[in-house]
């Protein structure tokens, strides 16, 4: 087994903010929407009225949004690599609130690796990220016992 920490994987990405009335049907309604339009979804959460989206057609996918009467907003985000491990979000929160830096919203999914964090000043995240690593080495297959 080797030592040392793994290095975040950071990429500014953007992401869709589409806020939706709160009624049923309507989250089908836009992944139909985008559907039909050839846009594939990568990412998605949703929670009491807001829809946050990474999609693979970006400008597709707002002008129809916006033909369909949704207000959707893009804003940056930042793509990081975190391991699935106990302790890896832990260790990201605490290293950003250290610096000052609030966590607009998070998702995605540690078990793919892969989150999207939108706070509110990039700049002094970005280094952060950079440096942050895994808190944990894993363990070595021990193979048959």
């Amino acid at each position: 087994m080797t030592g040392g920490r793994n290095r975040a994987v950071v990429a500014m990405t953007r992401i869709l903010c589409v806020p939706l009335d709160d009624e049923p049907g309507v989250l089908g309604r836009v992944a139909r929407l985008l559907a039909d339009g050839g846009v594939n979804i990568d990412v998605v959460s949703a929670h009491q009225g807001t829809l946050l989206l990474v999609v693979d057609q970006l400008t597709l996918a707002v002008q129809a949004l916006r033909a369909a009467g949704f207000s959707p907003v893009v804003e940056d985000a930042l793509e990081v690599g975190l391991p699935n491990w106990p302790g890896e979000l832990a260790a990201l929160g605490e290293a950003l609130g250290k610096a000052g830096v609030n966590i607009l919203s998070v998702f995605g999914s540690t078990s793919e690796g892969r989150m999207h964090v939108r706070v509110d000043n990039a700049e002094a995240a970005r280094p952060i990220l950079e440096r942050y690593g895994p808190t944990r080495i894993p363990i070595p297959s021990l193979g048959r016992l």
